[in-house]
């Protein structure tokens, strides 16, 4: 029973890793040049204690390695729920 449980966390642990790797695109930034016209003093923007801005952030768009790990840990918790009812039952009617 025990060589089945790490069996299966292994297999869960390899696939997650594959579906990581196989999603993974790395992102280069190039450096910003930062011009001496578009430095702002802070001084100048300085307005009364009480005033304040409101910004709305604007919503992004899931990574698709997020959208795998969601999806991963959604299987993941289903079968070791539906593993863990299973051994209660067990429990329940052996014991």
């Amino acid at each position: 029973m025990r060589i089945n449980g790490l069996l299966i966390v292994a297999t869960l642990c390899f696939v997650g890793g594959l579906f990581w790797g196989l999603m993974y695109e790395p992102v280069k930034k190039e450096p910003q040049q930062v011009l001496e016209s578009e430095i702002i003093e802070v001084e100048a923007f300085a307005t009364e204690e009480g005033e304040r801005e409101i910004v709305q952030i604007e919503p992004v768009e899931d990574h698709p390695i997020e959208k795998a790990a969601t999806r991963f840990e959604k299987v993941t918790s289903y079968f070791f729920e539906k593993i863990i009812g299973l051994l209660y039952a067990l429990a329940e009617l052996w014991f």
